[in-house]
């Protein structure tokens, strides 16, 4: 899904930022990851870490590199059927990411774009 170019802006991101943005980054790639198994997945879901993440990907002035790793944590966590359930019946998980479809970032555009789409199996 991510492409080679990704770990470079990435890694300029980081040179740019401070030890609390990037500790910050570091948790939300962490969570992410962990979404990725069924069991964590719950864990996550049954801990409302969903509605913290939509908390900071809905925030203004949230950075888009950190947007977007929140975007791909949505995805990782809509690829389990309880997750997703979750997230379209509960939250506005949903709302956000089709607000961010049409968005002029293509990062951003694409995960939102994965994201809605396995949003969308569930429908």
């Amino acid at each position: 899904m991510f492409h080679k170019s990704y770990t470079c802006h990435l890694s300029s991101y980081l040179d740019k930022r401070s030890p609390e943005e990037h500790l910050l980054l570091e948790v939300i790639i962490f969570i992410g990851s962990c979404a990725g198994e069924p069991g964590c997945s719950d864990f996550l879901i049954q801990n409302n870490i969903s509605e913290l993440l939509f908390e900071h990907a809905n925030s203004p002035d949230l950075d888009p590199t950190l947007r977007l790793q929140v975007f791909y944590a949505f995805y990782r966590l809509g690829v389990h059927t309880n997750s997703r359930t979750y997230m379209i019946e509960k939250t506005q998980i949903p709302m956000l990411i089709r607000n961010f479809i049409n968005t002029d970032n293509a990062e951003l555009h694409e995960v939102a774009g994965a994201v809605w789409n396995v949003l969308g199996v569930y429908n």
